[in-house]
């Protein structure tokens, strides 16, 4: 026990302490902000899979399996807000550009819809007679080589701990105040 004298203030009342139990005070803080984050994890990732799927250019198009496989879980450090799928990272964050060549196959090969305008003349040998009718044509593309222009990633996971942070940090307040004034003597 030491003889300095503290004077505490939180917010307007002022008290004076003799001696703080420093080991029930952590003890308190690591209980109290466990429980927080047992309750905000969730809250998060619930979050961060509602925006992914606001952020969904093609909504019919999505299988939901990223957005099912965003988690989360207790680390020493706090909580870990994750998506559990392999792609997981190039969705919620920026890809710059790059170069994608093709390694097993002798070209890439990708599908893509392109509307006719009902002219014969626009896709003349490659739509065939289903462009006169006008509408979209399935039309099939191959490279040994193509250049991505990048993405902008979705930053739900990131957004949702945004939303998130004021609410916490004021709880991390009021707990490390409750925490020490429980863990004072006066």
């Amino acid at each position: 026990m030491s003889n300095l004298q503290v004077r505490i203030r939180f917010g307007g009342e002022s008290q004076t302490v003799r001696d703080i139990d420093f080991a029930q005070c952590d003890a308190l803080i690591k209980s109290r902000v466990g429980l927080m984050l047992d309750e905000y994890g969730p809250k998060i990732a619930d979050k961060a899979r509602r925006n992914l799927r606001e952020r969904t250019i093609h909504p019919e198009k999505s299988t939901g399996r990223a957005a099912r496989s965003i988690t989360w879980r207790r680390v020493p450090s706090g909580v870990r807000i994750y998506m559990g799928v392999s792609y997981g990272g190039f969705v919620e964050e920026d890809t710059k550009p790059h170069d994608i060549y093709s390694r097993r196959a002798r070209a890439l090969h990708w599908t893509s819809t392109e509307s006719t305008g009902g002219s014969w003349e626009s896709l003349a040998g490659i739509a065939g007679w289903r462009s006169l009718l006008g509408g979209n044509v399935s039309v099939d593309h191959y490279a040994k080589h193509v250049h991505h222009p990048g993405t902008k990633g979705k930053h739900m996971i990131r957004d949702a701990v945004r939303d998130y942070k004021p609410v916490m940090t004021r709880r991390v307040t009021e707990i490390l105040r409750q925490s020490l004034m429980e863990s004072a003597r006066y």
